[in-house]
């Protein structure tokens, strides 16, 4: 279901409850006996951007190789059998999807958030090697946690400038333990998005994030 007030030529499509039962149980068993790499603190204290990750992808390619910088967080590692299995079932469920441009999902992004005390700042998820209007599908694993996609001014100029268009409402809404979360068309253009600290969260979540990766692009 795409939610009401989303602006023109972007898609975010929500699917409650996508994955359930057992295969939900191994996901979340699975992501639990993953080691991940700790994000460091960098930014104010209310946007909290610690929280574990790991990346793997198959062409066991650097995250983004145009970065100058190397981080072991963003080094590529083979798919186990869980997250292989989860982003066929990812796949075939977005092929079903007649507004989504085909894709061809080939990495995945663990974000591990231990509680409430750890988020994600506003950001947009571009880099050249996604395409300039990248499809994205995230599966959320653990406790709820809000996820904020806020409106921006688009500055052909300066497109990371993240201006905040206060004309516009933010969208948000709650991501579940099996749901998931589809980014496409120029949502990462138009919008920035966060997932903020949560005081009343006690309990870990997890999101699964798939992209198709072409290092033809950059």
């Amino acid at each position: 279901m795409i939610p009401e007030g989303v602006l023109p030529d972007c898609v975010i499509d929500h699917h409650a409850k996508w994955l359930s039962g057992r295969s939900l149980a191994l996901c979340i068993r699975s992501a639990e006996r993953e080691d991940y790499y700790h994000v460091p603190v960098n930014g104010p204290p209310h946007v909290s951007r610690r929280r574990g990750q790991k990346y793997y992808n198959d062409d066991m390619r650097y995250f983004a190789e145009h970065w100058i910088g190397r981080y072991p967080r963003w080094n590529a590692h083979v798919m186990p059998s869980w997250i292989r299995e989860l982003q066929r079932s990812v796949q075939c469920a977005v092929d079903a999807m007649p507004h989504i441009p085909r894709v061809v999902f080939n990495s995945a992004l663990i974000n591990w958030y231990k509680d409430g005390s750890e988020g994600i700042s506003r950001h947009q998820d571009k880099q050249p090697t996604w395409g300039p209007t990248p499809t994205i599908a995230v599966v959320s694993l653990g406790t709820a946690r809000n996820i904020v996609f806020e409106p921006l001014v688009v500055e052909p100029q300066r497109p990371r400038a993240m201006k905040r268009d206060k004309t516009i409402n933010t969208v948000t809404f709650p991501l579940k333990s099996g749901d998931l979360l589809v980014m496409s068309g120029r949502t990462n253009d138009k919008y920035c998005h966060s997932i903020p600290m949560d005081a009343a969260c006690f309990d870990q979540r997890w999101s699964v994030t798939f992209r198709m990766v072409n290092h033809d692009y950059s």
